[in-house]
């Protein structure tokens, strides 16, 4: 299978909108299947793009992209709450600021590695 030059950049682009779906879904998820198992749930959707990254189809990539986007945007929207409902009024700040340290770090560490591992 041949992956266009674009399948990146519209992997991405569908996942970006497709998330917004995703946040205005997970309060209605939330209040049905509580924090845990949303937050279990939704990390599995986030996983989905790198499914179709394994088969090297970019039908795969673009399905894969939009699942993934469904499942950050609930992400977004559920565990910041999740912090904020079992934090003490006095550590919300702090645990939310470790909570995006590592969401963030996350990132730029995949990339990191991406950018040293597979540069050609």
């Amino acid at each position: 299978t041949t992956l266009t030059s674009t399948v990146g950049y519209l992997s991405q682009s569908i996942m970006s909108l497709v998330s917004i779906a995703g946040c205005f879904l997970a309060p209605l998820l939330r209040s049905h299947l509580g924090y845990k198992t949303l937050i279990l749930v939704s990390a599995a959707l986030h996983a989905a793009l790198y499914g179709g990254m394994i088969l090297l189809n970019q039908f795969a990539i673009i399905m894969g992209a939009a699942v993934t986007g469904i499942g950050m945007g609930i992400i977004w929207v559920v565990v910041p709450n999740f912090v904020t409902a079992m934090s003490k009024q006095e550590h919300i700040e702090r645990n939310l600021t470790y909570h995006m340290f590592i969401y963030n770090f996350n990132g730029l560490l995949g990339n990191l590695l991406n950018y040293l591992c597979l540069d050609e």
